[in-house]
């Protein structure tokens, strides 16, 4: 990725503007190299940009300008390489027709390589532009539907939370349910919402979908049309830009006010919509609640922690119990099945969505002993494969939406063997070496190894 590929560059020009054995010295001072070494500084604070965009900004967009970085980066990285290496083969070659000792400082001619410092630069600045021209967003969806899942490993939470929603209190109270992607927040949350006693214990309900890229005026809107409000279609005609977001903001207070209800944000990424909705949603004191779900840790720290439930994952008992259910339904699992059908379950490890997935794929295909074995005994059967592709669509914006500086260093992962024990303070250096660290900062290895 291009966060990983620019910081290899800036360590590489790092490494030119400080080695003692290769000093820009020959017919020119290293200005050359630290202008460039000043645009790559800022080329990747451009890329860590992304970050406060990502609400917003065109994913598509995103991976198409990365490409063009990446490939630009390797090529003009490529190009000082080569520099170096001609004028560290030229000067051996000079060394090998002397008497005298072999030399231990080489010199690059930076002069030759200004032409493809100044094609760089400007292919910089064309992308950085197209980078702001962009604007296009995908709208907020909203989703209160969906057949009823089976609650396995969440029937314990789910009545305590049910019990929770029903009791009596006064305050509006804001609650968190966190996990990765397929562990089941949205299924328990979607299972409350439809509840018939928690429906009935609240004036006004709404659910609504957010996900990693939204509009606020989006969501506003979603939720003044489930709260059937008549005067959306006049707000959106008469007001435009901030004036429509602070009336939508307006109206959904109002819309609320003096009733209990129970509001649910399914998939939020950002704390700081968590903040615009504290200021939105009124607390009259009548035992409103607003439940939130995310699979990211710091969204769910918005919310206090009695009020925060992590979702666990499923243990070996709860996953076999998953699998057989989607795969049988209410018939029984063939015994002969059983032995290979747990060990199929317990590969899963843990994740209901991987569980439902093989599951389903599973169904479809022939249910015999010799086929369940083939599957059971390798974790790279198609079966899994096939699984993971299917989950993608749902696993990878956690990829895709991670901050730059962090990309990197979890794509590194994969240089390990899977279920592979890694070692904080080696990965550390493993990624400081790699120039994914930011080596300025003033914190220090134990900082690295909880920030990171």
């Amino acid at each position: 990725m291009a966060y990983g590929a620019v910081s290899s560059l800036e360590l590489t020009i790092e490494r030119l503007l400080n080695s003692s054995h290769i000093p820009i010295v020959q017919n020119s001072s290293p200005q050359i190299l630290k202008h460039l070494y000043e645009n790559i500084l800022s080329l990747k604070e451009d890329l860590g940009e992304f970050d406060k965009w990502r609400s917003t900004i065109n994913m598509k967009m995103v991976k198409t300008l990365e490409a063009e970085m990446i490939d630009a980066v390797y090529r003009f990285e490529d190009v000082i390489e080569s520099h170096v290496l001609n004028q560290f083969h030229s000067t051996q070659s000079e060394e090998a027709g002397s008497d005298h000792p072999p030399l231990t400082v080489y010199s690059a001619d930076v002069e030759e390589i200004k032409q493809d410092v100044d094609s760089f630069i400007q292919m910089v600045n064309i992308m950085k532009k197209e980078e702001e021209d962009d604007d296009d967003v995908v709208p907020t969806i909203t989703d209160s539907g969906g057949n009823e899942s089976n609650m396995v490993g969440l029937s314990d939470l789910f009545m305590r939370l049910r019990d929770w929603l029903i009791s009596p209190h006064s305050e509006l109270i804001v609650m968190s349910l966190d996990g990765m992607a397929g562990i089941g927040k949205t299924t328990i949350a979607k299972k409350l919402f439809q509840d018939p006693f928690i429906a009935s214990h609240y004036s006004r309900l709404v659910f609504v979908t957010i996900g990693p890229k939204y509009r606020l005026a989006d969501i506003l809107v979603d939720i003044l049309t489930q709260l059937n409000n008549a005067d959306i279609d006049e707000i959106i005609w008469l007001t435009k830009g901030e004036e429509l977001l602070h009336e939508l903001k307006w109206k959904v207070c109002e819309s609320l006010s003096e009733l209990r209800y129970l509001i649910v944000l399914d998939d939020v990424w950002y704390t700081d919509l968590c903040y615009e909705f504290a200021n939105v949603f009124p607390d009259d004191k009548n035992g409103s609640v607003a439940l939130l779900t995310t699979r990211l840790t710091e969204v769910s720290k918005c919310v206090h922690p009695l009020n925060s439930h992590r979702l666990p994952f499923l243990d070996k008992k709860e996953s076999w119990e998953l699998l057989r259910h989607k795969v049988f339904d209410a018939m029984p699992c063939p015994r002969e099945l059983e032995k290979s059908g747990k060990k199929i379950a317990e590969n899963c490890e843990g994740l209901p969505l991987t569980i439902v997935t093989v599951a389903h794929i599973l169904s479809k295909t022939d249910k015999t002993s010799v086929y369940w074995n083939q599957v059971a005994n390798d974790k790279q059967n198609s079966v899994y494969k096939d699984a993971y592709d299917q989950m993608s669509n749902v696993l990878y914006p956690s990829y895709d939406y991670l901050p730059q500086h962090l990309k990197a260093c979890f794509l590194y992962l994969g240089a390990f063997p899977q279920d592979y024990m890694v070692w904080r303070r080696q990965l550390i250096d493993l990624w400081s070496a790699e120039g994914f660290l930011n080596r300025k900062s003033t914190m220090t290895s134990t900082d690295y190894t909880f920030a990171y």
